[in-house]
């Protein structure tokens, strides 16, 4: 149970609304793609594994973050996009953990700009766990 200083990522939605990023519409279709690809690969693996390993996830976690690295103008229309794609699914068993492997730096800033907070730095590496800077903003993570 999250403590009265915390907040799931879910609470911050309102933070960054497709409409205050008017270019992330046009983004809206590639990025649905590459999350649906993503989320497949996903669910291959889990209906292998209900525990997968670091390294079984690596390969959809790499694929996601390459598709990320090509996009180099645009980026918080971009994580608008995907933050917009991941919160409208309708997926029973959809955790959204795309939202947490592109864009996160651009992401967090937008959060973290609208809150008055200090800059946090996003871990580079996935092996790194979230909790150290979702710590730092006071939000639990449910993946």
């Amino acid at each position: 149970m999250a403590s009265s200083s915390t907040r799931s990522l879910v609470d911050f939605k309102p933070l960054v609304p497709i409409w205050q990023e008017p270019e992330a519409l046009d983004k809206v279709e590639e990025t649905a793609a590459m999350v649906q690809l993503y989320n497949r690969w996903i669910a291959s693996i889990l209906e292998k594994n209900t525990e997968p390993t670091q390294d079984e996830l690596e390969g959809p976690i790499s694929f996601l973050r390459k598709w990320e690295g090509s996009k180099d103008e645009d980026r918080n229309a971009w994580a608008v996009a995907l933050r917009h794609v991941v919160h409208s699914s309708r997926v029973e068993r959809s955790t959204g953990s795309a939202g947490f492997h592109a864009f996160s730096q651009e992401l967090v800033d937008m959060i973290v700009s609208r809150q008055g907070l200090d800059q946090i730095i996003v871990p580079e590496s996935n092996r790194e766990p979230l909790s150290d800077f979702c710590g730092q903003l006071g939000v639990i993570f449910h993946l």
